[in-house]
């Protein structure tokens, strides 16, 4: 049997390390086969996919590398859609999808939303323009992916800004007297605060939405915009509470990668982003890149054998995070969080061969490694 898909019919947090391996192995496989640029990468790694290997030694890509080539896996006629990233620090991430890998995302988002959700159906409240998840011929961006990813889970959605961005007063009204039962609000986290900021001179908007009493606010993605105004992730959902009359702990914060649709982290009621059976968390050391123990920050690796049609099944960010828990509260057992995007991070080589410095070369920070 086939142990990706073996692994999917897992249930979302019944993690099964043998067998996430095992479905690595397979994944590494099919693109070293099929992918040049990936092998070409493995080679100068010195990794050997038919060799004896742990989890931490699998070779990582750069995000920044889906900023700069086209990675892909399968012909050019297998690839049904590609995904682009919000982009809030320059050049976007772009992805491609086939049928497969399409089908995989979403049987594995369905399966992590659904712990935190629930399976009954909700009116949605979605901070973000109908244009938004239209397609333009094969492409969408990542925003509209996020929205799309609710919609086995919503009964209706309103949308409530306007093609510019702003709130459509018009299109809330209409919600507010429409929407029923426990109503969720979901957007992009910079829309969702920039509504905030700007409702507070539109005494209407902010009572109907104060009104609405929303269940539960999940939001995802566009951290590094609020950073960059200093607002934390505890002065964002204190806001958010109150300005829309919802519990502290009903704010939720998705976590993910436009490279690795599908696999997200959602905040648990503790407030720890939780590893699902399909992906796997390694933090690295910011100079050296070496794995760190729990507790201690570095950059986030994630791992997944999800992905088909390009090889993003192993990459770092340069975002900083730490593993608090290998056993949560929550029962979802292995814990992490978010912290911050690093300062300053230097992106070295791989663009023209992919093999002039790769890997730990090309992810370092100013100054090289220790």
């Amino acid at each position: 049997m086939d142990r990706i898909e073996e692994l999917l019919g897992r249930e979302a947090f019944q993690r099964d390390e043998g067998l996430f391996m095992e479905a690595m192995r397979e994944a590494i496989r099919f693109h070293y086969g099929n992918c040049g640029m990936y092998r070409k990468f493995c080679e100068k790694e010195g990794f050997i996919p038919e060799s004896g290997f742990s989890l931490e030694q699998i070779p990582f890509f750069p995000v920044s590398l889906f900023k700069t080539l086209k990675l892909v896996s399968v012909p050019e006629k297998e690839i049904v859609r590609d995904i682009s990233s919000s982009s809030t620090s320059g050049v976007p991430s772009r992805i491609y999808l086939d049928s497969v890998t399409a089908k995989r995302q979403v049987k594995a988002l369905q399966s992590i939303m659904s712990s935190f959700m629930g399976h009954e159906r909700k009116d949605f409240i979605v901070f973000d323009s109908p244009e938004t998840v239209k397609s333009k011929e094969r492409h969408l961006s990542s925003r509209a992916t996020a929205i799309r990813g609710m919609l086995p889970f919503s009964k209706r959605m309103f949308f409530v800004l306007d093609n510019n961005l702003e709130l459509d007063m018009e299109a809330l009204k209409r919600a507010a007297s429409e929407a029923s039962g426990k109503v969720y609000f979901f957007g992009f986290t910079f829309l969702i605060h920039r509504v905030m900021e700007r409702s507070k001179g539109n005494a209407e908007a902010a009572d109907i939405l104060n009104k609405l009493s929303a269940f539960r606010v999940l939001h995802i993605g566009g951290w590094k915009k609020l950073m960059d105004l200093g607002i934390s992730r505890e002065d964002f959902n204190k806001s958010v509470s109150e300005f829309f009359n919802v519990e502290n702990k009903g704010v939720t914060d998705i976590y993910g990668m436009t490279e690795q649709l599908g696999t997200i982290y959602p905040d648990c009621e503790f407030g720890f982003k939780h590893v699902p059976a399909y992906s796997e968390i390694i933090i690295r050391d910011t100079h050296t890149l070496k794995p760190v123990e729990n507790g201690k920050p570095g950059f986030i690796q994630l791992l997944t054998p999800l992905p088909h049609s390009y090889p993003g099944i192993s990459v770092i960010s340069d975002d900083i995070g730490v593993i608090v828990t290998e056993s949560c509260g929550c029962g979802r057992g292995k814990a992490f969080l978010f912290k911050s995007r690093a300062e300053k991070v230097e992106l070295k080589g791989c663009g023209d061969t992919l093999g002039e410095k790769a890997s730990a070369d090309a992810f370092r920070p100013e100054g090289g490694r220790e």
